[in-house]
């Protein structure tokens, strides 16, 4: 109705006013949020456990490429991990062997999986609390295995090789993709630009990180 347009692009309007949507707001925000995960760090450092900050995609991009190296897929493994703060506060949570958000050992000592989640930050549960994720709700209302192999950020090649990585050398039952359609594009034209991503696509082949796991967490 023409009332509920009016009430909505008022609340735009006192929207736009009250937040700084410029390049220089955003910068803002997120500067504060880093300062926010590396007090948190610090301070779980201080008290002997070690705690590093989730690994964007960008990032990945940029160590592969300044050492030519493997280009690895994931966040740090068996460590805790720090998140933004997304109304819940920060999220801090352990990461499995492979450095996805897993109870420990769970992909060892599983021979294969009822489900194997795929997806970004949404299948991540980047900035969800603990007991809340998609994987964590499948295990309590289910007596199915599933391996979230979620990461933040990132589009269908390197969905693809997480795959051939992950999810392959395990057989799992059912595979689940989960993406927002309008990310897709973007994100996966970025990563057919990696060539280290662009081989999973053309060539389907793995690059044995799962034996290169130490490596990765150095």
């Amino acid at each position: 109705s023409a009332i509920s347009l009016v009430v909505a692009t008022g609340l735009l309007e006192i929207f736009l006013q009250v937040c700084d949507c410029s390049q220089r707001g955003y910068n803002s925000y997120d500067s504060g949020a880093r300062l926010q995960r590396l007090a948190a760090i610090e301070k779980l450092q201080a008290q002997g456990i070690e705690a590093y900050p989730y690994i964007p995609p960008s990032l990945l991009r940029e160590m592969a490429s300044l050492t030519d190296s493997d280009y690895f897929l994931s966040n740090i493994g068996n460590m805790l991990t720090v998140y933004d703060n997304e109304d819940d506060g920060l999220i801090i949570t352990p990461t499995d062997e492979n450095g996805f958000r897993n109870p420990e050992g769970i992909y060892s000592k599983t021979a294969t999986f009822d489900v194997f989640l795929l997806g970004d930050s949404f299948t991540e549960g980047c900035c969800v609390p603990n007991g809340y994720t998609i994987t964590d709700v499948i295990r309590r209302t289910t007596p199915l295995t599933v391996y979230n192999a979620g990461k933040n950020g990132i589009g269908l090649v390197h969905n693809l090789a997480i795959f051939i990585e992950y999810g392959l050398p395990k057989k799992p039952s059912n595979v689940i993709l989960v993406m927002p359609e309008n990310l897709l594009i973007n994100r996966t034209t970025v990563e057919l630009g990696v060539e280290q991503l662009q081989k999973y696509y053309t060539e389907h082949r793995s690059n044995g990180l799962i034996a290169k796991s130490d490596v990765k967490d150095e």
